[in-house]
């Protein structure tokens, strides 16, 4: 059935750009961009808080996905106008990216790529994603999995740790799913950009949201940032991407507040950078990524309402804490320290001196052994689906 409907989207978006009404081009693209919100508002498809990724309608399947990419695809004229609308239909049907991306916005399937030799060729080159986003996706974002139990509570401790923990398991599930889908596009012929780089290595919440989900980033600059940007200026343009990335997500009442928070956060941020302000602007991008999460975690908006009022009021505070009562096994805490590695190595190595490769030093090959060893021996199964679901 999706590809029933992914298919008469692409043939609509092919007839519109066609047409004498061209020049309402970007008109067109937000028409394609907002349908999957209006879907969310209808409760046709499900919101993505990262806690309901198997409530998905079977016949919209990966919609948001693939209406995402149409209608950045009309704002750019790029493929479909000027290689050719047949390979325009293929790569809006590929499902690989509705799953949880990236969405491959740089080019379409060659047909010239489908030789043996070179998938064998592109398979060296890309092997090691493959093992690294299974370690990451299969393995560690499990055993963070574990800690999300402190949803429930409303400490102020247990609060702030399932900010920080659902962050983590977010990156590590989604990012892990991400480096999955494109190792598989560049053995089949299809580029995609990288949908993370280390976002943990950041300054500040704008270098985080730079390294992070880069493919909507890049579609959402296109799309609204270039187009608001000449009428509104910076900081209104920088609210309306935002608001858009929140819809995108869900029209509720968490993801309205998590668009107007991180905008506020991104524009105090960008002017505390005219005065070199980078140990302020790195303590704001931890406050806005943990309380951030929160936000973004929960539908309810009178558990959220609560938990808002509990972080901002000191005299609600106590150290009642939920959270050493979970006992992990000896496998789950091997994962944490290969976490704790991780994160750390990310958030240091810049400071040590070393350049952001993009987890380059753990594909060489005898990392890369050690890390398919470990993943053979604790592989459990395909026990966690992607957060972002198939919407």
């Amino acid at each position: 059935m999706f590809i029933l409907i992914s298919l008469s989207f692409s043939l609509l978006a092919l007839v519109l750009i066609a047409t004498p009404l061209q020049k309402y081009r970007v008109m067109f693209a937000w028409l394609f961009f907002f349908i999957g919100p209006l879907l969310t508002y209808f409760d046709l498809i499900g919101v993505l808080t990262g806690f309901n990724s198997s409530d998905f309608n079977q016949y919209l399947f990966g919609i948001t996905f693939y209406t995402l990419y149409i209608s950045y695809q009309i704002s750019k004229q790029k493929e479909i106008s000027e290689i050719n609308p047949i390979k325009f239909i293929f790569s809006v049907i590929n499902p690989l990216y509705y799953f949880t991306g990236p969405i491959p916005i740089y080019s379409l399937i060659n047909n010239n790529r489908f030789r043996l030799k070179r998938i064998i060729k592109i398979f060296n080159i890309v092997h090691s994603d493959l093992i690294l986003g299974i370690f990451f996706a299969c393995i560690l974002a499990p055993s963070i999995s574990y800690y999300l139990f402190l949803k429930s509570s409303q400490n102020i401790i247990d609060i702030v740790l399932f900010g920080l923990f659902f962050e983590f398991f977010v990156y590590f599930n989604f990012a892990g799913y991400s480096m999955i889908a494109w190792a598989l596009m560049r053995i089949i012929g299809v580029r995609a950009p990288r949908n993370f780089k280390q976002p943990f290595g950041s300054t500040s919440i704008i270098e985080y949201w730079q390294r992070w989900h880069i493919s909507l980033s890049l579609i959402l600059k296109e799309l609204f940032y270039k187009n608001l940007r000449p009428i509104f200026g910076l900081y209104i343009s920088v609210f309306f991407v935002f608001m858009a990335s929140a819809m995108w997500h869900g029209i509720s009442l968490n993801f309205i507040l998590w668009g107007f928070f991180h905008s506020t956060f991104w524009c105090i941020t960008n002017y505390l950078n005219k005065f070199n302000l980078k140990i302020i602007n790195y303590f704001l991008m931890v406050i806005c990524i943990i309380i951030g999460r929160v936000i973004f975690s929960e539908l309810d908006w009178i558990i959220l309402s609560s938990k808002m009022s509990v972080i901002i009021e000191f005299s609600k505070w106590n150290s009642n804490s939920n959270f050493l009562i979970l006992d992990l096994t000896r496998r789950d805490n091997i994962n944490l320290l290969f976490i704790i590695i991780i994160i750390s190595w990310e958030i240091l190595s810049p400071r040590l001196g070393f350049l952001r490769t993009n987890y380059n030093h753990f594909r060489t090959p005898f990392v890369s052994s050690i890390i398919l060893l470990y993943t053979v021996f604790a592989f459990t199964g395909l026990n966690l689906e992607p957060i972002y679901g198939n919407r």
